[in-house]
């Protein structure tokens, strides 16, 4: 659903893209590809690291905790 989301989506919104993938931290585009590329180029320039096409999850901050950690004031 994500990927049909980001395809409909307008230009405009400039909507991150590069930050989704496929299971297992996968890059989905074929090894080789431009798309592929540029999605590593991407997520390295935000300093994740890509190894074999692959993030590792540990990279991906903890979602529940970003959500529901309360705030240190």
């Amino acid at each position: 659903m994500v990927g049909h989301a980001l395809k409909v989506a307008p230009r405009h919104l400039a909507l991150p893209w590069h930050r989704v993938l496929a299971a297992g931290g996968r890059i989905a585009f074929p090894k080789g590809s431009r798309e592929y590329a540029e999605q590593a180029r991407r997520l390295r320039a935000e300093g994740v690291a890509v190894v074999r096409g692959r993030v590792s999850s540990r990279a991906a901050p903890d979602l529940d905790e970003l959500l529901w950690k309360p705030k240190k004031d």
